[in-house]
């Protein structure tokens, strides 16, 4: 039954390429897919519990592993997705008689999100469901909706967006508090580490990087809002960016010794390199697309850029989905690491910190905050990139060295995301090293290991 509760959240999935593939026979296609998910959906409410899991306990919490049940408490929903799915299907809708394959691959996709985040049984991969929900969403809307179609689908997405963090926080906090109690050895070694030394010698850099952190977020991000020049709005974004860099060095100098399934010190190296092969494939798209010496500067240049130019347009979205932290993304894994290691810090209490775990959940709210704040520019330009229509075609005279970086750091960007593990082992084995040269400790390389 496990099996087949996995290909019952696929099977939209399979179902969304086909239409793409059979255009002329794509209404069919989608009823067929939605009328078998929704069987096998019946089978599978009937026999619950049902659960597919494909992780270990010594699994990091970086690694995205396909982890589904069936309960009592979600069955019905569950089955009410499929039926709904089915129902859509059913109907006659005018709006989808212009390009039907989009359409009801869009609307599949949909429902293959929507199936698997109501299953989905860890917090990660609720994340990278979500987003497949939301982006095709976002198309459907922006696509086929009324007469404000992009504004309603900006805003949709943002405030999607918004709620899909705040529940992400939560279930992340829910997960860590139940954690909390770790072994009576490991108290013993986190004691004896936060023994060392006086803790005042921490505290006092704890509050100056804590502070640099909050407003770093609050005006880099508050500063994008108002911008239209792309130079200015990238500059605005390295400041917020630098904010969460410095939340994840707070935990590590205000929790240092602490062990912990989400380093601090990990999760900055972590969001680092998200961050350099985000941030550089955005500028190498960007003067691509330019003329010689004169990259593109205004975010207006960018609209209809999905139709003039969809392959650089492509590894553009790539790049600023990941800033925005839009799952499966290395940006996704790097904003969850860093806010893991501030909501860890708040709800565990194996020890103590340099300044008050209080402070370390209002920081937490905060990258939530902060995050949804850049979704609002983020989702501004992917908008004005398939959204609008073209004012202008842009010559592209950037050369083709600038072009292949762009396309390096959007695959880098996707395969980080695609398999975070080995990245978070080695960001890992990079902060214990730090962390003995500097005489604060020999502790295990790997937290992560430990918790399941």
């Amino acid at each position: 039954m496990g099996l087949l509760l996995l290909i019952t959240i696929l099977l939209p999935l399979v179902g969304a390429m086909t239409c793409r593939a059979a255009r002329s026979t794509a209404r069919r296609v989608a009823r067929i897919t939605t009328t078998a998910t929704m069987l096998a959906a019946g089978v599978l409410v009937y026999a619950a519990p049902v659960r597919y899991c494909s992780s270990q306990a010594s699994d990091p919490p970086v690694l995205l592993r396909p982890d589904f049940s069936i309960e009592e408490s979600n069955a019905w929903f569950f089955m009410l997705a499929a039926v709904l799915s089915w129902t859509v299907m059913l109907c006659h809708w005018e709006v989808g008689r212009q390009r039907e394959d989009r359409y009801y691959s869009l609307l599949l996709l949909v429902a293959s999100g929507l199936l698997g985040l109501l299953a989905a049984d860890n917090t990660m991969l609720r994340g990278v469901c979500f987003t497949l929900t939301l982006v095709p969403l976002f198309f459907l809307v922006g696509g086929w909706g009324g007469r404000h179609r992009r504004r309603t689908a900006a805003r949709i997405v943002f405030l999607a967006f918004l709620g899909g963090l705040l529940a992400l926080a939560a279930s992340m906090t829910v997960e860590l508090d139940a954690a909390s109690h770790p072994s009576t050895g490991e108290a013993a070694f986190a004691a004896a580490r936060n023994a060392q030394g006086p803790m005042i010698l921490r505290t006092v850099p704890a509050v100056v990087l804590y502070a640099a952190a909050a407003l770093s977020m609050i005006l880099g991000n508050l500063a994008a809002l108002r911008q239209d020049r792309l130079k200015r709005l990238l500059g605005c974004v390295s400041i917020a960016e630098t904010g969460y860099l410095l939340t994840g060095l707070c935990v590590a100098l205000a929790a240092a010794g602490r062990p912990a399934r989400w380093d601090g010190l990990a999760a900055s190296l972590f969001y680092l390199v998200a961050y350099v092969l985000a941030i550089l494939g955005t500028l190498a798209a960007l003067v691509h697309l330019g003329r010689r010496g004169k990259p593109v500067d205004h975010v207006d240049e960018l609209a209809g850029l999905g139709r003039t130019h969809p392959a650089t347009a492509a590894v553009l979205a790539i790049s600023l989905l990941s800033l925005m932290g839009a799952a499966p993304l290395a940006g996704f894994w790097a904003k969850m690491a860093v806010l893991g290691s501030a909501l860890e810090t708040a709800a565990r209490s194996n020890g103590p910190v340099a300044i008050p775990r209080a402070w370390f959940a209002i920081l937490s709210v905060l990258v939530v905050v902060n995050v949804a704040l850049g979704a609002a520019y983020y989702v501004r330009m992917v908008a004005m990139i398939y959204l609008r229509l073209p004012r202008r075609v842009l010559r592209a005279e950037g050369g083709r060295t600038v072009r292949a970086l762009a396309f390096a750091c959007a695959l880098a960007t996707i395969g980080i995301g695609a398999c975070g593990g080995p990245p978070w082992r080695w960001a890992l084995e990079a902060s214990h090293g730090a962390t003995v040269e500097a005489g604060k400790g020999d502790h295990d390389p790997s937290p992560c290991g430990r918790a399941g």
